[in-house]
C-alpha cells in the first residue's frame, strides 16, 4: 500500500511561532486531507516538536523534540530570510522515508486543492513543478554589479544577483546564484554522480555537449516558482533527487534550481505543467474580503494536461495572518460538492487527527 501513497513534505521556511504550526497542522491541512492517500512529514529550520502543534505549552517542552526533521542547509547569513534551499527537504525526506509512490514538497505559504487533481495523472510517475517548463534560454557570465533598484544587477532576474544561499541580501560577499548555478551544472555534466547516465541523449547533448565555462544553460529568465513540486518515487524521481542534492550542495536558490533540474533531467515527453495561481499578499489587508482576495494564474498554460484546471495550487497564503485562515475556510465550504471529504475542522474538535509514526 505504501508504494501507492504520496508523502506530503511540509517545509517551514522560518522558525514559525507555535500557533502557526498549530493552525496549519490542526485546522488547515485536516480540513482537506486525503488520509487514505497521503502521509505527512514536517521539515523545519530547527528541531521543533509537533507536540507544540498539539497544544502542549512551548515553554513546557522548551521547543525540543524529535517529531520533525531538520533541513541542515541554512543561509550563509543568519540575518537573511530562510527558505533559499527549501527543495533540499525533498531528498532529505526521501532518504528518511523511502518506498513511497511519490513525494510532494509544499512550502508553508502554499496550498494544494487535491480534489481538483486526478491522482492517477498528477501523483503518478511524471514530475511537475509550479512553473512553465521548456521555456528557457542561455546566458553568458558577466562580472556582477550591485545596484539599488530592480533588477539589482546585470542579470535580468533579480534572484541571479543575490548571494548564493540568501534570498534577502545582495552584498557580493559570496558568489551569486548565477555563479552557483553555473557551478552546479558543471558538476552535473562531469557526471561524478551518474546523473547524465539517466538523462535522455537529447538533453545530454543540449546541456552538456560542448559546454562553455561561462555560459549558463538552461537560463530561466523572468522567474521560476518552486513553492510546490512533485517528484515520483520511481527511477526518474531518484535521479531528480540526486540532482536536487547536487544543486543544494552548491547553495542554488530553489526557484532557480528546480526549474533547471526539471528542464535538464526530465525527458520532454514526461513533463507535466502544473498551473499556479498567485495573489499579492499586500492586497489582503486585515479583514477578509472575497472580492479582494482573488488568486489568478501566474503563468500562461502551454500544455494540454493543465488546460482544464483553474487554481489547484495557490501561493502566497500566509497562515500567520487570520485573513488567510478565513479564506481557506471559505474555500473548503465552497468545495464540498467536488470534495466530499472536505470539512472544516476547528482545532478544539480535532484532537488526535494525526498519529505520530514511531
Amino acid at each position: 500500500q505504501k508504494k501507492k501513497k504520496v508523502l506530503y513534505i511540509l517545509h517551514f521556511h522560518h522558525e514559525a511561532l507555535p500557533h502557526a504550526y498549530a493552525r496549519i497542522l490542526n485546522e488547515i491541512l485536516p480540513s482537506s486531507w486525503m488520509k487514505s492517500f497521503m502521509d505527512l512529514v514536517v521539515i523545519t529550520p530547527l528541531e521543533v516538536s509537533l507536540l507544540v502543534a498539539k497544544g502542549v505549552d512551548a515553554e513546557e517542552i522548551g521547543l525540543q523534540g524529535s517529531s520533525s526533521l531538520v533541513n541542515p542547509f541554512s543561509p550563509c547569513d543568519d540575518s537573511s530570510k530562510k527558505g533559499s534551499n527549501g527543495i533540499m527537504s525533498l531528498p532529505i525526506a526521501r532518504a528518511k522515508f523511502p518506498g513511497y509512490g511519490g513525494y510532494l514538497l509544499v512550502n508553508d505559504d502554499a496550498m494544494v486543492k487535491f480534489w481538483e487533481l486526478p491522482s492517477d495523472l498528477w501523483f503518478g510517475d511524471r514530475p511537475w513543478g509550479t512553473f512553465t517548463p521548456l521555456q528557457y534560454s542561455q546566458k553568458t557570465w558577466e562580472e556582477r554589479t550591485i545596484k539599488r533598484m530592480y533588477p539589482y544587477g546585470n542579470y535580468g532576474w533579480s534572484w541571479y544577483n543575490y548571494d548564493s544561499g540568501s534570498v534577502g541580501h545582495r552584498t557580493g560577499s559570496v558568489r551569486s546564484n548565477f555563479d552557483a548555478a553555473l557551478g552546479a551544472m558543471k558538476d552535473l555534466c562531469r557526471n561524478e554522480t551518474s546523473i547524465t547516465n539517466d538523462m535522455d541523449d537529447i538533453s545530454v547533448v543540449e546541456f552538456c555537449g560542448g559546454q562553455s565555462e561561462n555560459v549558463l544553460k538552461p537560463y530561466i529568465d523572468g522567474g521560476g516558482k518552486a513553492d510546490v513540486l512533485y517528484v515520483p518515487g520511481n527511477k526518474l524521481g531518484a535521479t531528480m533527487s540526486r540532482a536536487i542534492t547536487l544543486f543544494g550542495e552548491h547553495d542554488v536558490f530553489m526557484e532557480i534550481a528546480y526549474p533547471m533540474i526539471m528542464n535538464v533531467v526530465v525527458p520532454r515527453e514526461r513533463v507535466l505543467e502544473m498551473p499556479i495561481c498567485d495573489n499579492s499578499i499586500q492586497s489582503w489587508r486585515d479583514k477578509y474580503d472575497s472580492n479582494i482576495v482573488q488568486f489568478k494564474p501566474y503563468f500562461k498554460k502551454t500544455r494540454e494536461e493543465g488546460r482544464g484546471l483553474q487554481c489547484p495550487v495557490i501561493h502566497p497564503i500566509k497562515f500567520g495572518m487570520e485573513v488567510s485562515t478565513t479564506y481557506w475556510k471559505d474555500v473548503i465550504s465552497n468545495s464540498t460538492a467536488s470534495c466530499p471529504w472536505c470539512t472544516w475542522k476547528d482545532t478544539d474538535n480535532n484532537a488526535g487527527f494525526w498519529t505520530l509514526a514511531n
